[in-house]
């Protein structure tokens, strides 16, 4: 009898066994290899924003292939997109051993739903303009990836979310499927989107200083699914939630997250970088002259 583990690792770090393999899945995975399998070994752990996803075959050792010569093919649907890392772990010869294989990586493309639009080009592919080109139908239809026409807004500078149909309007019109937003936390000293006071909560001056008590969720789901519904646009935004402000409320709850110098992860050349800098021991000159 062999034990023979497939294990995923996917960075998707809230999904669990069932969420992404169905219970058909594997056993058909045991079925091919002539064995059984026990979905109640199967598990799921979460370790620096993975999801280990670990399916246990057990297989008769005379029902193991024995030609090598062809490829042992194993068919796993997956409903979640993502990125994957997988191998094989087996039996080993001291019992209690478990040998690793060689690791393997895949992705797997999202499936993006957007209202279709009707053709930006005439029969003679003269432009049409937005009152007869790419006007938005009522049906949904599968973008593709390279389908995707991405427009980057600063939404520190689009103002209060109740202006934003304007600039989605304009987006629309020039042919975008997506608005890349910068990050829409609150701010911090600096005033720059990626250096975040609250990442729990929205920036006050996009909301117009009328944060509700749930920070600011509702309004923002709200100008988003009218922008998919009224405009055909996706949004897209940037997670940066280690660039932290420095008068963040969480790093006086934890300073630890400043990594002191005797914590074998910090910077140590960043570290001198910034002694030299503070005693002006560099020189400006041109390296290469």
């Amino acid at each position: 009898m062999y034990h023979i583990f497939f294990v995923f690792r996917s960075t998707l770090a809230h999904l669990r066994p069932k969420m992404v393999f169905s219970k058909q899945t594997f056993h058909s995975m045991a079925a091919h290899l002539g064995g059984t399998a026990s979905p109640s070994e199967s598990r799921s752990t979460t370790q620096h924003y993975f999801t280990h996803i670990c399916v246990l075959l057990i297989v008769p050792h005379p029902r193991l292939p024995t030609d090598f010569s062809r490829p042992i093919q194993v068919d796993l649907p997956i409903s979640h997109a993502g990125a994957f890392v997988y191998w094989v772990e087996y039996d080993g010869d001291v019992p209690g051993e478990r040998v690793k294989g060689r690791e393997g990586y895949f992705n797997i493309d999202p499936i993006l739903r957007t209202k279709s639009r009707t053709p930006i080009l005439s029969d003679d592919l003269t432009p049409l303009p937005p009152s007869s080109g790419a006007v938005l139908q009522s049906e949904y239809v599968n973008l593709p990836l390279d389908g995707l026409s991405i427009l980057t807004v600063v939404s520190k500078w689009m103002g209060p979310v109740y202006e934003w149909r304007r600039h989605f309007k304009e987006a629309k019109d020039r042919g975008y499927t997506m608005l890349h937003y910068t990050p829409l936390q609150e701010r911090g000293e600096s005033n720059s989107p990626y250096s975040i006071r609250d990442q729990m909560k929205y920036d006050p001056e996009m909301l117009d200083g009328k944060r509700e008590a749930d920070g600011g969720k509702g309004a923002v789901e709200g100008i988003l699914k009218i922008a998919r519904e009224e405009y055909g646009l996706l949004s897209l935004t940037d997670v940066v939630l280690n660039h932290t402000a420095n008068d963040s409320p969480w790093l006086v709850e934890h300073p630890e997250a400043g990594r002191p110098l005797d914590n074998p992860r910090r910077c140590w050349n960043l570290h001198h970088l910034n002694i030299r800098l503070q005693s002006r021991q560099f020189s400006t000159s041109n390296p290469s002259t």
